[in-house]
């Protein structure tokens, strides 16, 4: 009843009854007026015929404008019927719109509900609720994405970095500044899986961006426990080797934030199979606050001893800020 009721408030919205009205009197009167230019060989109902196939362009020919008078009414008819289609099809995408955004306000309606209720809700119904605010984050967030440039084409973001924070007071800040820019461009991410650490901190600020977080998780780490429970996606691997293909495997661009043994692992993997060819996707190290200033200082010392190239090596960046990942991450060269 209620979706009637919405069809009923647009179609007076949009004067149907009477422009269609006024729309029917005209074609009754043009269907007259072709009757009448051919008295003799047609009857008023070839004349409904004649300027039903004007209106509808079926053109079946049966019925062919011969005299002036029957042209002239093709012409004004063919005309008024494609301003009558277009007001038709209006009132069409007004009444979808209208649904949509009935939808949004009860979707909203609900939040406010459960969240006057919090204190009420089980663990399911909780987690229920995440799941409801993170879809309609993700809904705006690719809303928002639709008006960026096409250079800015959503991504599945592989992010390398450790399950602790370390003590630099500068990483915290970073990694959520990370999340915050992958989800609030329509991005995903792709990480390790962890709740904890630097790895948590990131999934929670692209979450809390609108943004989509699959996480890749080897079946022991899932056995301790070390899975962070609010992603959207959680592939569950037997081993680190099937991990680290699977990150690669879904990933459009990568980048390694300051990170331990494991993170310099995973991001060389990615490094050599930028090198032979294997993978045309940009690999990036944040080198916040200098943190791989070495590992530069060895990819250029290599080049010096002639065991690599500037060729075998293009495709792999140093990104010293947030701004200068941005701009990285588009390079599929």
């Amino acid at each position: 009843m209620n979706k009637l009721r919405t069809l009923a408030d647009v179609l007076r919205q949009a004067g149907f009854a009477r422009i269609t009205g006024l729309f029917l009197v005209f074609y009754l009167l043009c269907s007259t007026a072709v009757w009448l230019s051919e008295p003799t060989t047609l009857t008023f109902g070839d004349g409904l015929w004649f300027s039903f196939e004007t209106v509808s362009t079926i053109g079946f020919g049966d019925i062919p404008a011969e005299t002036p008078v029957a042209r002239a009414i093709t012409v004004v008819l063919s005309v008024i019927s494609i301003f009558y289609i277009a007001m038709l099809t209006g009132v069409a995408v007004n009444y979808c719109n209208t649904l949509i955004k009935m939808r949004q306000k009860d979707t909203m309606a609900r939040f406010m509900d459960d969240l006057e209720h919090l204190e009420e809700l089980d663990r399911d119904e909780l987690a229920d609720l995440s799941r409801r605010v993170r879809e309609y984050r993700r809904r705006n967030a690719r809303t928002g994405a639709a008006r960026h440039d096409e250079g800015d084409k959503n991504m599945n973001i592989t992010v390398y970095l450790g399950a602790s924070v370390g003590n630099d007071p500068a990483f915290l800040p970073a990694v959520r500044q990370l999340g915050t820019w992958i989800g609030s461009n329509g991005h995903a991410l792709v990480y390790g899986g962890s709740k904890s650490g630097l790895m948590g901190a990131l999934a929670d600020s692209v979450l809390e961006a609108g943004g989509h977080v699959t996480g890749v998780e080897p079946s022991f780490f899932i056995e301790a426990e070390y899975q962070h429970d609010g992603i959207d996606d959680l592939i569950v691997t037997s081993d680190m080797a099937e991990r680290k293909a699977k990150m690669i495997e879904l990933g459009d661009a990568f980048v390694a934030f300051p990170g331990g043994t494991g993170t310099l692992e995973e991001i060389a993997e990615v490094m050599s199979a930028v090198s032979l060819g294997h993978l045309s996707a940009p690999c990036i190290l944040y080198n916040l606050g200098g943190y791989y200033n070495d590992l530069k200082a060895l990819l250029e010392h290599m080049i010096d001893k002639g065991l690599s190239s500037p060729r075998r090596q293009h495709g792999i960046y140093f990104a010293d800020d947030l701004r200068e990942i941005a701009r990285l991450s588009t390079d599929k060269s």
